[in-house]
């Protein structure tokens, strides 16, 4: 619901339409079909407030301001989906895709995982209006998972089921060890989706070892080519140097995408490319000025002691590579179970080790110049088993209708 003068405005995705409610006045409600609406403007200098053309470019544009930009966000996220579902067109404006990464510890998942994959959690949540609409692809990454293939692929399924009633396709999935990497679609999708690719990449002891690697799903929907990659990146606060290698090894040697393009790394390959998972880049910064920092929610000074961070600015890992803002806590370690205590000290027979909570668990990507891509959640799951975090996004082919 937006205010529009003294009228609010609200979207019938149903039936493809916005009403406009006059509710003082004595005309009712006005109902404008999604064909009448050309254009919608977002202005950079007022985030909560959009301009939109209806009817005629000669028209004067209607002015909409919202409470909030996220609310702003989410009312135009429908109305993309409303024109998506009910336009003319035989292949759809916006896709919208899901992405996420979970360390599962080798510990069972619980039964039901709509938490996750419906942004319920901590950090750049999804509003209310649009959190429970089906991605139109999702990407389910998992490292130290205890379950077999078929028992995970088939959880997740149900999961996606249960919420949505759409009886979701496996597109592919892949797994290395305990690293498992399964993509599915909606089943409308599936004529358009074709040159499915697997492949995975061990970077354990001596690259032969596969607890420590990546995995990899490719393919493209009609002429767009999307890359997905998850992995689990060498452990150890001081382990950063060999980190960096496992990235450019992923990089390099995992074969998936066009062959032709086979010359090239695979952040080249892709109009889009996910990377995903327990990357491992830890904090430096002693344990009790993270843990101040953390019950501040001081996460922006946190960053700058972040060693991803710091690498992607040095060029070592990930360049050129996009990551929304965090705004959740340090997703590494919390005790099981809990959201408020963190597990920094481990014994062993050799002494105590110090685990600093860290951002482990991330999620990048990286997109062909002049693609469209909003990020609309990147959030720390509120499920209270380990941890994971996701994001989705919305790939706008166009904004402008009509044309």
């Amino acid at each position: 619901m937006v205010r529009y003068g003294r009228q609010t405005v609200s979207v019938d995705v149903d039936t493809g339409a916005l009403l406009f409610d006059r509710k003082a006045g004595s005309f009712g409600i006005e109902r404008v079909s999604q064909s009448r609406i050309l254009q919608i403007v977002k202005l950079q200098n007022y985030p909560a407030k959009i301009r939109m053309v209806v009817d005629s470019y000669h028209n004067t544009p209607r002015e909409m301001t919202f409470e909030s930009a996220r609310k702003c966000d989410s009312f135009c996220q429908l109305l993309l989906l409303m024109k998506s579902r009910h336009s003319q067109l035989d292949e759809p404006d916006v896709v919208s895709v899901f992405v996420g990464t979970w360390n599962m510890g080798s510990s069972p998942p619980p039964r039901i995982l709509q938490s996750w994959v419906t942004c319920c959690g901590l950090g750049h949540t999804p509003d209310e209006s649009t959190a429970l609409l089906p991605h139109d692809i999702y990407a389910l990454g998992t490292q130290e998972n205890p379950q077999g293939e078929r028992e995970w692929t088939e959880q997740i399924k149900a999961t996606l089921n249960s919420y949505t009633e759409v009886n979701f396709k496996l597109v592919a999935v892949q797994s290395l060890c305990n690293m498992r990497l399964a993509v599915f679609a909606k089943p409308e999708h599936e004529s358009r989706i074709s040159h499915v690719n697997t492949a995975s990449v061990k970077t354990g002891l001596g690259n032969t070892l596969g607890n420590k690697g990546g995995v990899g799903v490719s393919f493209f929907f009609n002429r767009t080519s999307f890359g997905f990659v998850n992995c689990h990146l060498t452990s150890g606060s001081e382990k950063v140097l060999r980190r960096n290698q496992n990235f450019v090894d992923i990089l390099r040697l995992l074969s998936m995408g066009d062959k032709q393009l086979s010359a090239f790394d695979i952040s080249l390959r892709f109009t889009h490319l996910f990377w995903c998972g327990d990357l491992n880049y830890r904090l430096d910064l002693d344990v009790q000025d993270i843990l101040k920092h953390v019950s501040k929610r001081e996460f922006e000074e946190l960053m700058f002691a972040d060693q991803l961070t710091r690498e992607r600015q040095k060029r070592k890992a990930f360049f050129n590579f996009k990551e929304e803002k965090i705004t959740f806590p340090p997703t590494y370690r919390y005790e099981r179970g809990s959201r408020d205590c963190y597990l920094w000290q481990k014994y062993k027979t050799s002494g105590v080790r110090v685990n600093v909570p860290s951002w482990c668990d991330r999620i990048l990507w990286k997109s062909y110049p002049e693609t469209h891509i909003i990020c609309t959640a990147y959030v720390l799951s509120d499920t209270t088993m380990q941890p994971p975090p996701f994001f989705h996004f919305r790939d706008i082919v166009s904004i402008a209708f009509g044309m």
